[in-house]
């Protein structure tokens, strides 16, 4: 017999505040939800994930009231967690699924009495837990969720950080500070969110057989590597430094660890360099003593203002992440190859209902999903690209050019994903460089450069372009440390 849990409900128990100490909680908790249902429940742990447990018993599960009491026990009294119970895999699965859909879709809140403040961080729960305020040097009171979560949040990520061990960052604020040196101005205050879902993961499985334990234990090398890649490239880029006490603190976080779920976030700045050391990792096989492939990933970014609500960023990238689906073919799946999208929002408030909608906005209406997607593999070269358009005298064309050449487009009302806008924008460009260096450059060939693919069109290529080089600018060791003592 098996027994199912997975954590659902997220936007309303995990990013239901801005305070990073209590989503980072609020994640962990849910990624060692596999580990506390075994101890309080027995049986053997065949499978867990971001916020998933799955559990084999010789003979009957749990009766249900033991279960609803692990459920009602803190921290997982905090969270909605669906269950199900089934003779195979499939049918706990189906079960759980079913009392999901058959549960509130709503976390029920406790009444906050009079005479009760509501919590200092999620304004919503009764605040009842005294709790000091390091930033504001005054008392404050939490609610019992915050508390908990927070207290949890707060030792850290060490299976992420594993060697320096910094102190995690406390907001978003100390992730992208805004008066940051050597940065263009619409990239200050920046952050990026970071979603990345594995594909393929039962294929590899399949090379151990019904050896799970070999597969979990090389699934746990795996994640041991990515994390320790994060972490060097972390060091290397000056986003973990040490303060004037001696104390290491980390300009990088991650919000969901567990599985091959995550959801990072890192300086806007940063994020071309943070896909670049992913790739590392994700374009090396998994196992290269089984003879596996490479574990490829889907990889939805968004950039926006630190200020923008983390929920709706979250949301965001996740829904660019599962957008990707059409940009993997059968064959890019099963050779492991990573994707990427990257989306900018240049102002705080976001006016859309989805990602999509954001796309038709900027690229016209004739978008389709997974039209801009690129190659994890490509990453370094398009930034290496996308900072050599700084060079006014070596670029094959200037910023200013690009988006002269976009006007030429949009002045004429032609979508930025049709053909009439690439003929509109190849003939532009034709008669410039026929006036200025004689013969044109081979665009193809540049496009297949920056992305790895030659599928988008030259209009719908030079708008990305126009929109991620502020973020390609490079990194000095003298602005990485202006940077670390900006934000001690």
């Amino acid at each position: 017999m098996f027994l199912y849990l997975e954590g659902v409900n997220l936007y309303a128990t995990i990013y239901d505040t801005e305070d990073l100490s209590t989503i980072r909680g609020g994640s962990m908790a849910l990624e060692t939800l596999a580990q506390r249902a075994q101890a309080a429940l027995g049986g053997t742990l065949r499978g867990q994930g971001a916020s998933t447990a799955l559990l084999e018993f010789s003979g009957p599960p749990p009766e249900e009231d033991k279960i609803r009491a692990f459920l009602s026990a803190t921290p997982q009294c905090h969270f909605t967690l669906t269950w199900g119970t089934g003779e195979t895999e499939a049918q706990a699965i189906k079960a759980a699924r079913d009392r999901q859909f058959s549960q509130l879709a709503t976390v029920v809140l406790p009444a906050i009495m009079a005479g009760v403040r509501p919590c200092a961080i999620d304004h919503t729960r009764p605040g009842t837990i005294s709790d000091f305020d390091l930033k504001e040097q005054k008392e404050r009171f939490l609610c019992a969720s915050v508390a908990d979560r927070r207290k949890i949040g707060r030792v850290g990520r060490p299976q992420l950080f594993r060697k320096r061990q910094p102190q995690p960052p406390q907001s978003f604020e100390d992730i992208a500070p805004e008066d940051a040196p050597g940065l263009k101005p619409n990239v200050r205050g920046k952050i990026a969110v970071i979603v990345a879902d594995g594909m393929g993961g039962g294929d590899l499985a399949k090379a151990y057989g019904t050896d799970t334990a070999g597969f979990s234990t090389a699934m746990a090398a795996f994640r041991a590597r990515l994390a320790e890649a994060i972490e060097d490239w972390a060091s290397a880029e000056g986003l973990i430094y040490t303060d004037k006490a001696g104390v290491a603190h980390a300009r990088v976080d991650v919000l969901m660890w567990g599985g091959d779920d995550m959801t990072f976030v890192v300086p806007a700045s940063h994020v071309l360099g943070f896909l670049a050391a992913l790739q590392g990792v994700l374009g090396a096989p998994f196992d290269k003593d089984k003879g596996t492939a490479r574990f490829g990933h889907r990889i939805g970014c968004v950039i926006a203002q630190r200020k923008t609500p983390i929920r709706l960023l979250k949301k965001l990238a996740g829904s660019a992440e599962a957008a990707l689906r059409d940009a993997v073919t059968p064959e890019m799946r099963k050779a492991g190859v990573s994707v990427v999208s990257l989306d900018v929002f240049e102002s705080a408030p976001l006016p859309f209902a989805s990602i999509l909608d954001h796309r038709r906005t900027v690229y016209g209406q004739g978008y389709r999903s997974g039209a801009d997607a690129v190659l994890l593999s490509h990453v370094a070269k398009m930034a290496a690209a996308l900072r050599e358009l700084d060079d006014e005298e070596g670029a094959i064309l200037k910023m200013s050019q690009i988006y002269r050449l976009l006007d030429v487009a949009r002045l004429s009302r032609r979508d930025l994903c049709s053909k009439a806008a690439d003929e509109a924008i190849a003939e532009a460009m034709k008669g410039h460089f026929e006036r200025v260096k004689g013969t044109p450059p081979d665009m193809a060939a540049w496009e297949n450069g920056w992305t790895g693919q030659a599928s988008r069109g030259l209009a719908l290529l030079l708008a990305q372009v126009a929109q991620l080089q502020p973020y390609a600018q490079p990194f000095t060791d003298e602005r990485a440390r202006v940077l670390s003592e900006a934000v001690q």
